[in-house]
């Protein structure tokens, strides 16, 4: 549990990382953060989170930048509907049970 409230934490600062890897098309550093969040989304049972991150990091080495921006966006928008979801989540956890 204590994984998942990092990782919703921490998603928005790895967002940001990605997000300037991109615009300074830094393809290596996209790769690498693409793939810290496929990893920690895995993790944490963000499915599709971590499918989004995957295209992300199969792009950021071969990919049009066209291509990889399509990717960044998508996990952008699929990372913001995740930091909710981990936290509902988190507190249905921490209740106690009846």
């Amino acid at each position: 549990m204590r994984f998942a409230v990092s990782f919703a934490a921490d998603l928005p600062s790895r967002c940001k990382r990605m997000r300037a890897a991109f615009d300074r098309d830094e393809r290596e550093a996209l790769f690498e953060v693409a793939l810290s969040i496929r990893s920690s989304a895995q993790m944490v049972g963000a499915r599709r989170l971590a499918k989004e991150a995957r295209a992300l990091h199969d792009a950021a080495r071969t990919a049009s930048r066209s291509e990889c921006a399509r990717e960044v966006a998508a996990v952008e928008a699929t990372a913001a509907a995740t930091i909710p979801a981990l936290e509902r989540a988190v507190d249905r956890l921490r209740r106690p049970s009846a």
